[in-house]
C-alpha cells in the first residue's frame, strides 16, 4: 500500500496565528495527567474530541503541524464558526489552499480542555483520508496542544498521555534523546547507512503524522539523496496539490545520534525535486521519522526540556512492511464505497497482470471490494514473496479476472 507520505506537509512554514493564547490547552482542575484511548490507522494516531459541545470528532495526531486544523469545512458550517481572516497556504508546485481562521473555540475531550482556542478552517481537504484508509478524519491536533504537555504515546495499548510539565517525573529505564524544536518542529540526530553511501548527523524531523517509517530528502550539501539501485518508482502520498512522485527503496540501517538504538533495514521513501519548488522548504531537515518507526516505541515528548523518551516495544525488531505488488488503491464514493486502483507501479506484478488505473477492485482471494476490507486488502498485498493473488475486477461494463504473484520490488 502506497502509504500516506506525510500529513499536511505544506504547514510546516505557516506563521504563528497568535502570540499568546490566554487560556488555552489543560487538564481539567488539579489533575497531573490525563490519557485518551486512540485509534490507529496506517501508523496514524486518531483520537475523538469534541469542538463547541458537538459530537464527538476524529483528530489526527501531528507534532508535524503547529496549529489545530479542521480539514472538513461542512463541521465548522454545522458549528456556525465566523471567521476572523482569510489566509492562503501553499505546498509543493506553489498550489494554494484557501484557510480560515476562527477564534473562541471550545474543545473538550474528557478531563483535556481548550478554552478560547484559535484553529484554521480549509475550504477543501486536500487529503481525503477516508480514501486512503476508510476512516473520516475531521481535524488534526498539533504543536499548539501538544507543547502544553510531556506528551506520552503508548502504541501498543492505544493510549495517549497528556502530563503536565512541572509533575512529570523521567520514565525508569528509557533512553533519552536531545531534541531541537525548530519552527515547532521536533528533530534529532541520526546516522543513516545506503549501500556504500553515508549521511552522519542527518536533521530527522519526527512526525507523528506521516504514515510511513522514514523519508529522505536533501542531504547536508543540500544535493538530493538518490534511491538505492534497488527501488521503484511510486506515488508517495497526498499533498496540497496531489500526489507526490518519488520512489522506494531500502536503506541498511538508521542509527539514532547519542543512543545505541540502530533499526536495519529500513524501508524508505525517496523524494523527487519537486518536493522542493517552495524553496522555504530547503535546509529545514534532511529527512523525516513516521509512525512505522514511531510504533515500535513507547514514548515520551518534551518540549519544555528540549528531550524524547524511548523504550523499545515488542514490534520493535518487525520486518518493515511495504507492497509488493505495485498497486495503490483508494475508496470512492462514501455513500457507496467502493475500491479503485489509483496508480500502478510499473514494472510491477500488478502491471503485467494487466490492471490499470481507474479499475474497480471486486475481490482481492477472499475479500470482497468493499469499504470495511481496504486494510485487509492492502495487508494481503504487502504479505510474503510468491503469494498467489487472485483479482476480480471491472473495467467500464466489463468484468474480468487476473491472478499475479507478489514479488520483491525493493
Amino acid at each position: 500500500m502506497r502509504k500516506l507520505f506525510s500529513v499536511l506537509f505544506f504547514f510546516l512554514l505557516t506563521t504563528p496565528l497568535f502570540a499568546q493564547q490566554r487560556y488555552g490547552f489543560h487538564l481539567k482542575g488539579e489533575t497531573k495527567r490525563y490519557s485518551l484511548p486512540f485509534e490507529i490507522k496506517s501508523n496514524l494516531i486518531i483520537v475523538k474530541a469534541q469542538l463547541n459541545g458537538f459530537i464527538p470528532l476524529n483528530f489526527i495526531i501531528d507534532t508535524g503541524v503547529r496549529t489545530t486544523i479542521i480539514t472538513d469545512i461542512t463541521i465548522a458550517d454545522i458549528l456556525g464558526l465566523k471567521y476572523q481572516k482569510k489566509i492562503t497556504l501553499y505546498g509543493a508546485n506553489r498550489q494554494p489552499v484557501n484557510a480560515y481562521i476562527s477564534s473562541g473555540i471550545q474543545f473538550a475531550s474528557g478531563k483535556l480542555m481548550g478554552n478560547h482556542l484559535t484553529i484554521l478552517v480549509l475550504d477543501k481537504d486536500p487529503l481525503n483520508f477516508w480514501s486512503m484508509t476508510g476512516t473520516v478524519v475531521h481535524g488534526i491536533l498539533g504543536y499548539d496542544l501538544l507543547s502544553r504537555f510531556v506528551t506520552e504515546i503508548d502504541y501498543d495499548r492505544k493510549m495517549i498521555t497528556f502530563h503536565r510539565i512541572e509533575d512529570f517525573q523521567p520514565p525508569r529505564k528509557a533512553t533519552s534523546i536531545p531534541i531541537s524544536v525548530d519552527n515547532t518542529k521536533i528533530h534529532i540526530e541520526g546516522d543513516v547507512h545506503l549501500e556504500n553511501r553515508s549521511f552522519p548527523k542527518s536533521q530527522l524531523m519526527i512526525d507523528t503524522g506521516a504514515s510511513t517509517a522514514l523519508t529522505l530528502e536533501k542531504d547536508q550539501q543540500h544535493q538530493l539523496i538518490a534511491p538505492p539501485q534497488k527501488n521503484i518508482e511510486t506515488h508517495l502520498g497526498v499533498g496540497i496539490s496531489g500526489m507526490l512522485n518519488g520512489w522506494v527503496g531500502m536503506v541498511d540501517s538508521v542509527s539514532l545520534s547519542h543512543t545505541e538504538i540502530a533499526l536495519d533495514n529500513v524501508v524508505s521513501n525517496f523524494v523527487d525535486e519537486q518536493f522542493f519548488l517552495d524553496s522555504a522548504i530547503v535546509l529545514q531537515r534532511n529527512g523525516t521519522i513516521g509512525g512505522e518507526i514511531l510504533s515500535r516505541f513507547h514514548l515520551w515528548i518534551d518540549y519544555y526540556h528540549k528531550e524524547m523518551y524511548l523504550k523499545k516495544s515488542r514490534k520493535f525488531n518487525k520486518p518493515y512492511k511495504f507492497d509488493r505488488s505495485g498497486l495503490t488503491l483508494h475508496l470512492k464514493n462514501e455513500l457507496s464505497p467502493k475500491i479503485y486502483v489509483e496508480y500502478i507501479a510499473a514494472p510491477s506484478p500488478a502491471a503485467k497482470a494487466g490492471l490499470q488505473k481507474g479499475d474497480q477492485i471486486l475481490s482481492v482471494n477472499y475479500f470482497k471490494g468493499g469499504e470495511g476490507q481496504l486494510g485487509n486488502i492492502n495487508n494481503l498485498l504487502q504479505s510474503r514473496r510468491k503469494r498467489k493473488i487472485k483479482i476480480k475486477y471491472k473495467r467500464g461494463e466489463e468484468t474480468f479476472k487476473t491472478t499475479f504473484y507478489l514479488e520483491d520490488l525493493i
